[in-house]
């Protein structure tokens, strides 16, 4: 399996990547916004929930006509 490796030997494997959390925030029609909380969320001509107070956008939600 690992080339120039006696059986017992393990090549030198470093870990580079830290592991990186992410949290997603499910927005919904009428939530309040969650950069300015003063807003509420509403679909724009694009289907994507956004702020109309200080027009932030969330795209990752998207829809299909």
């Amino acid at each position: 399996m690992y080339k120039n490796c006696q059986a017992s030997e393990e090549p030198n494997v470093t870990q580079t990547d830290e592991l990186k959390q992410e949290t997603i925030i499910l927005l919904r029609r009428g939530d309040l916004c969650p950069q300015c909380g003063q807003g509420r969320m509403d679909y724009d001509g694009l289907l994507n929930l956004s702020c109309p107070q200080c027009g932030y956008t969330n795209t990752t939600g998207g829809s299909f006509t």
